[in-house]
Protein backbone atom coordinates (compact mmCIF):
# COMPACT_ATOMS: atom_id res chain seq x y z
CA UNK A 1 0.00 0.00 0.00
CA UNK A 2 2.59 2.81 0.75
CA UNK A 3 3.78 1.91 -2.67
CA UNK A 4 0.82 2.30 -4.28
CA UNK A 5 0.44 6.19 -2.03
CA UNK A 6 4.34 7.36 -3.70
CA UNK A 7 3.23 6.22 -7.26
CA UNK A 8 -0.23 8.22 -6.81
CA UNK A 9 1.84 11.43 -5.53
CA UNK A 10 4.27 10.78 -8.62
CA UNK A 11 0.73 10.96 -10.65
CA UNK A 12 -0.24 14.56 -8.92
CA UNK A 13 2.78 16.11 -9.25
CA UNK A 14 4.06 16.35 -5.82
CA UNK A 15 7.24 14.29 -6.29
CA UNK A 16 7.80 13.44 -9.91
CA UNK A 17 7.91 16.56 -11.64
CA UNK A 18 10.08 17.71 -9.30
CA UNK A 19 12.42 14.50 -9.18
CA UNK A 20 12.24 13.89 -12.82
CA UNK A 21 11.95 16.77 -14.93
CA UNK A 22 12.53 14.84 -17.99
CA UNK A 23 9.01 12.77 -17.47
CA UNK A 24 6.89 14.66 -19.29
CA UNK A 25 3.50 12.45 -19.34
CA UNK A 26 2.70 9.05 -18.16
CA UNK A 27 -0.03 6.61 -20.22
CA UNK A 28 -1.59 5.05 -17.38
CA UNK A 29 -3.05 1.65 -16.64
CA UNK A 30 -6.57 2.83 -15.83
CA UNK A 31 -9.94 0.70 -15.14
CA UNK A 32 -12.05 2.27 -18.27
CA UNK A 33 -15.02 -0.02 -17.37
CA UNK A 34 -15.21 1.76 -13.73
CA UNK A 35 -18.11 3.77 -13.00
CA UNK A 36 -15.71 5.59 -11.43
CA UNK A 37 -13.92 6.26 -14.36
CA UNK A 38 -14.91 9.93 -14.73
CA UNK A 39 -13.87 10.72 -11.22
CA UNK A 40 -10.12 9.06 -11.37
CA UNK A 41 -9.77 11.52 -14.47
CA UNK A 42 -10.88 14.62 -12.56
CA UNK A 43 -8.35 13.81 -9.93
CA UNK A 44 -5.48 12.90 -12.17
CA UNK A 45 -6.02 15.76 -14.97
CA UNK A 46 -4.73 18.31 -12.48
CA UNK A 47 -1.31 17.47 -12.44
CA UNK A 48 -0.89 17.54 -16.54
CA UNK A 49 1.28 14.28 -16.58
CA UNK A 50 -1.83 12.11 -17.66
CA UNK A 51 -1.34 11.91 -20.98
CA UNK A 52 -3.14 8.60 -22.47
CA UNK A 53 -4.32 5.24 -20.93
CA UNK A 54 -3.17 1.79 -21.94
CA UNK A 55 -5.03 -1.68 -21.46
CA UNK A 56 -3.48 -5.05 -22.23
CA UNK A 57 -5.86 -6.57 -24.16
CA UNK A 58 -4.24 -9.93 -23.32
CA UNK A 59 -5.14 -9.53 -19.83
CA UNK A 60 -8.78 -10.63 -20.95
CA UNK A 61 -10.08 -14.05 -20.92
CA UNK A 62 -12.67 -12.93 -24.18
CA UNK A 63 -10.99 -11.81 -27.42
CA UNK A 64 -13.59 -9.77 -28.26
CA UNK A 65 -13.25 -7.66 -24.74
CA UNK A 66 -13.17 -4.63 -27.11
CA UNK A 67 -16.38 -4.91 -28.33
CA UNK A 68 -18.39 -4.91 -24.76
CA UNK A 69 -20.97 -2.14 -24.26
CA UNK A 70 -19.14 -0.81 -21.30
CA UNK A 71 -15.64 -0.60 -22.83
CA UNK A 72 -17.70 1.97 -25.14
CA UNK A 73 -19.27 3.96 -22.53
CA UNK A 74 -15.50 4.19 -21.26
CA UNK A 75 -13.70 5.43 -24.66
CA UNK A 76 -16.14 8.14 -25.18
CA UNK A 77 -15.35 9.72 -21.36
CA UNK A 78 -11.69 9.88 -22.63
CA UNK A 79 -12.68 11.45 -25.78
CA UNK A 80 -14.86 13.72 -23.97
CA UNK A 81 -11.30 14.16 -21.74
CA UNK A 82 -9.32 14.57 -24.66
CA UNK A 83 -7.28 11.39 -23.09
CA UNK A 84 -5.87 8.95 -26.18
CA UNK A 85 -6.39 5.06 -25.68
CA UNK A 86 -3.69 2.83 -26.09
CA UNK A 87 -4.47 -0.29 -27.57
CA UNK A 88 -1.70 -2.87 -26.69
CA UNK A 89 -3.24 -5.42 -29.01
CA UNK A 90 -2.04 -8.91 -31.10
CA UNK A 91 -2.91 -9.96 -34.76
CA UNK A 92 -6.51 -11.77 -33.34
CA UNK A 93 -7.49 -8.28 -32.05
CA UNK A 94 -7.51 -6.08 -34.88
CA UNK A 95 -10.89 -7.22 -36.30
CA UNK A 96 -12.65 -5.81 -33.17
CA UNK A 97 -10.66 -2.46 -33.34
CA UNK A 98 -11.99 -2.02 -36.81
CA UNK A 99 -15.26 -2.60 -36.04
CA UNK A 100 -14.99 -0.42 -32.67
CA UNK A 101 -13.19 2.97 -33.08
CA UNK A 102 -14.79 4.08 -35.93
CA UNK A 103 -17.74 4.41 -33.60
CA UNK A 104 -15.71 6.71 -31.23
CA UNK A 105 -14.73 9.32 -33.53
CA UNK A 106 -14.12 11.46 -30.73
CA UNK A 107 -11.50 9.35 -29.21
CA UNK A 108 -7.41 9.19 -30.45
CA UNK A 109 -6.56 5.27 -30.31
CA UNK A 110 -2.71 4.30 -31.00
CA UNK A 111 -1.66 0.94 -31.69
CA UNK A 112 1.12 -0.11 -30.15
CA UNK A 113 3.81 -2.37 -31.25
CA UNK A 114 2.32 -2.46 -34.44
CA UNK A 115 -0.03 -4.68 -33.18
CA UNK A 116 2.93 -7.62 -32.68
CA UNK A 117 3.07 -8.68 -36.49
CA UNK A 118 3.27 -12.57 -36.48
CA UNK A 119 6.86 -12.91 -38.11
CA UNK A 120 7.98 -15.73 -40.37
CA UNK A 121 4.11 -17.77 -40.10
CA UNK A 122 1.07 -17.90 -42.39
CA UNK A 123 -0.80 -15.29 -40.87
CA UNK A 124 1.75 -12.34 -41.73
CA UNK A 125 -0.86 -11.86 -44.35
CA UNK A 126 -3.87 -11.28 -42.89
CA UNK A 127 -2.18 -9.23 -40.26
CA UNK A 128 -1.33 -7.19 -43.48
CA UNK A 129 -4.43 -6.68 -44.67
CA UNK A 130 -6.18 -6.27 -41.21
CA UNK A 131 -3.90 -3.86 -40.37
CA UNK A 132 -4.67 -1.43 -43.80
CA UNK A 133 -8.38 -1.84 -42.84
CA UNK A 134 -7.47 -0.27 -39.79
CA UNK A 135 -5.49 2.13 -41.10
CA UNK A 136 -8.62 3.40 -43.05
CA UNK A 137 -9.61 4.96 -39.48
CA UNK A 138 -8.53 8.41 -39.50
CA UNK A 139 -8.26 8.88 -35.26
CA UNK A 140 -6.25 5.44 -35.22
CA UNK A 141 -2.92 6.13 -35.14
CA UNK A 142 0.15 3.37 -34.93
CA UNK A 143 3.34 3.20 -32.42
CA UNK A 144 5.88 1.76 -34.60
CA UNK A 145 7.79 0.20 -31.38
CA UNK A 146 8.77 -3.52 -29.57
CA UNK A 147 9.98 -4.82 -33.07
CA UNK A 148 12.41 -7.03 -31.37
CA UNK A 149 10.62 -7.74 -28.02
CA UNK A 150 10.30 -11.37 -28.05
CA UNK A 151 13.11 -12.14 -30.19
CA UNK A 152 16.33 -14.32 -29.02
CA UNK A 153 19.58 -12.25 -28.92
CA UNK A 154 20.83 -14.44 -31.81
CA UNK A 155 17.66 -14.03 -34.34
CA UNK A 156 16.55 -10.19 -34.37
CA UNK A 157 19.23 -9.01 -36.01
CA UNK A 158 18.78 -11.51 -38.72
CA UNK A 159 15.57 -10.66 -39.11
CA UNK A 160 14.46 -8.48 -42.21
CA UNK A 161 11.78 -6.01 -40.54
CA UNK A 162 12.04 -3.63 -43.71
CA UNK A 163 8.22 -5.03 -45.02
CA UNK A 164 6.67 -4.24 -41.97
CA UNK A 165 7.96 -1.28 -41.25
CA UNK A 166 7.36 0.06 -45.16
CA UNK A 167 3.62 -1.50 -44.91
CA UNK A 168 2.54 0.56 -42.18
CA UNK A 169 4.32 3.66 -43.01
CA UNK A 170 2.64 3.22 -46.74
CA UNK A 171 -0.93 2.76 -44.85
CA UNK A 172 -0.48 5.28 -42.03
CA UNK A 173 1.26 7.90 -43.21
CA UNK A 174 4.05 9.96 -41.96
CA UNK A 175 1.45 11.82 -40.04
CA UNK A 176 -0.18 8.76 -38.26
CA UNK A 177 3.32 7.00 -36.97
CA UNK A 178 5.31 7.31 -34.15
CA UNK A 179 8.10 5.76 -32.51
CA UNK A 180 8.36 3.57 -29.97
CA UNK A 181 11.29 1.77 -28.11
CA UNK A 182 9.30 -0.84 -25.84
CA UNK A 183 12.18 0.35 -23.46
CA UNK A 184 13.16 -1.41 -21.01
CA UNK A 185 12.01 -4.66 -22.33
CA UNK A 186 13.71 -5.15 -25.83
CA UNK A 187 16.62 -5.85 -23.25
CA UNK A 188 15.48 -9.41 -23.39
CA UNK A 189 17.25 -9.65 -26.92
CA UNK A 190 20.52 -8.68 -25.70
CA UNK A 191 20.25 -4.85 -27.74
CA UNK A 192 20.96 -2.06 -26.07
CA UNK A 193 19.16 1.30 -26.66
CA UNK A 194 21.75 2.78 -29.40
CA UNK A 195 21.43 -0.15 -31.00
CA UNK A 196 17.42 -0.04 -31.73
CA UNK A 197 17.64 3.26 -32.77
CA UNK A 198 20.33 2.36 -34.96
CA UNK A 199 17.73 -0.22 -36.58
CA UNK A 200 14.68 1.93 -36.39
CA UNK A 201 16.86 5.05 -38.21
CA UNK A 202 18.05 2.44 -41.04
CA UNK A 203 14.18 1.17 -41.49
CA UNK A 204 12.69 4.63 -41.76
CA UNK A 205 15.63 6.09 -43.67
CA UNK A 206 13.90 6.60 -46.54
CA UNK A 207 11.55 9.65 -44.51
CA UNK A 208 12.47 13.14 -45.87
CA UNK A 209 13.51 15.45 -42.88
CA UNK A 210 10.56 16.84 -42.50
CA UNK A 211 8.65 13.12 -42.22
CA UNK A 212 11.20 12.07 -39.94
CA UNK A 213 11.20 14.94 -37.59
CA UNK A 214 7.84 13.85 -37.24
CA UNK A 215 7.99 10.01 -36.75
CA UNK A 216 10.63 10.46 -33.80
CA UNK A 217 9.50 13.68 -32.14
CA UNK A 218 6.31 15.61 -33.66
CA UNK A 219 3.68 13.39 -34.04
CA UNK A 220 4.14 12.06 -30.33
CA UNK A 221 3.85 15.44 -29.39
CA UNK A 222 1.10 16.32 -30.92
CA UNK A 223 -0.86 12.99 -30.41
CA UNK A 224 -0.57 12.75 -26.53
CA UNK A 225 -0.76 16.64 -26.09
CA UNK A 226 2.81 16.48 -24.42
CA UNK A 227 4.63 20.43 -23.18
CA UNK A 228 8.04 20.18 -24.13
Amino acid sequence: MPERKRRRGRMDGRNGTKKHETIKGIVAGLDIISPKLEEVISKLQPSGLLKGVRHLFSWEEREDWFTRDDVGVGLDILGKHNIPYDLQASPEHLKYIRDICPKHPNTKFMIDHIAVPPLNTDRMELWTRDMADVAKIPNVYCKVSGIISGLTPDTWKTVDFQPIIDHVLSIFGPDRCIYGSDWPVFGMAEASYDEYFALMQKLVSKLNDDDSRKFFRENAIKFYNIDV
